[in-house]
């Protein structure tokens, strides 16, 4: 087990601290880089996670790579255009990839025209049709019992899976767990609070959890984090223990989390309901997600 633990036990990446300086004052004639320090900050007054400022910031250091120095002011609706087809037949960007790209861009000309910097936004008349994505992969009940049974050898394994199969928890919100997280005073009803503190959730457990979580407390002893591991040791787990169930889909922790939201539906939870179990918004934004589900759910079981 020792070997186990110390074969995924790798710190997470952190991003670099911010500079410390003050940003001067943004106008038309500004660089997109100069204007880059003072975005990211509204993008974390607004919210968004690390990952997603990350990206958007990637996203419009490649259109300056594109554009080259070109200031705010001075981008037009034919930049994107042209920026996109630079995307799809110099990078060969999946479709997939070029809209998340355009959707981070879209975002950074809207603020500029939000703050009153750039008088027009260039993107409010160019339009990119969404990719619609291929049904994900479940698990069908059989599968789901041949996971489990096989992930209960190992304390560890056991509560991974259970977590996110039986909790539909997400890989990071796994990784965020503390001890102080699991509530197992009422062994038939254990609760685990997740994402906490923020919108945090308490989700209910199946009885089996509480005999895995007290063995798994008992031979790792986690003190800081319940799983000192990273995204990928994670993953790692996960597929190991579908290979030797003999499960021939890949399985990964989305999968999992896909199939608790469609059992619960087939169960007799609206999706509404379903949805706001694993901290999903029900409005008009996530309109995509709550097709996604009402087409998995109704398909062959």
């Amino acid at each position: 087990m020792k070997d186990q633990l110390d074969l995924f036990r790798h710190e997470r990446k952190t991003s670099p601290p911010p500079p410390l300086h003050t940003p001067k004052e943004v106008s038309p004639d500004s660089t997109i880089l100069a204007a880059l320090w003072p975005y990211s900050i509204y993008l974390t007054s607004e919210g968004y996670t690390k990952n997603t400022i990350g990206a958007f910031i990637r996203d419009i250091h490649i259109l300056k790579s594109f554009v080259g120095d070109l200031s705010v002011g001075k981008i037009c609706t034919q930049d994107l255009r042209n920026f996109v087809a630079y995307l799809r037949d110099r990078c060969q960007e999946k479709p997939k990839s070029v809209y998340r790209r355009v959707t981070g861009i879209k975002n950074f000309l809207r603020w500029l025209k939000m703050e009153k910097i750039i008088q027009e936004d260039p993107s409010a008349a160019f339009y990119l049709t969404r990719p619609v994505p291929p049904l994900p992969v479940i698990l069908n009940d059989e599968e789901c019992r041949w996971l489990l049974l096989e992930a209960s050898k190992t304390p560890r394994d056991y509560l991974i899976v259970l977590l996110l199969l039986e909790g539909g928890l997400k890989r990071n919100e796994l990784l965020d767990l503390e001890p102080a997280h699991v509530d197992i005073q009422n062994t038939y009803r254990p609760t685990v609070l997740v994402n906490a503190p923020k919108r945090g959730r308490s989700i209910v457990l199946p009885p089996d959890f509480t005999p895995g979580y007290k063995a798994y407390v008992e031979t790792l002893r986690p003190s800081d984090k319940l799983f000192p591991y990273t995204e990928r040791g994670i993953s790692h787990v996960i597929w190991q223990t579908a290979e030797r169930a003999k499960i021939k889909k890949h399985v990964s922790s989305q999968i999992l989390r896909d199939t608790y939201v469609v059992r619960k539906i087939r169960a007799g939870e609206t999706i509404e309901n379903a949805l706001k179990k694993v901290g999903l918004s029900t409005g008009a934004m996530n309109a995509e997600t709550i097709e996604k589900y009402r087409k998995l759910s109704a398909g062959p079981v």
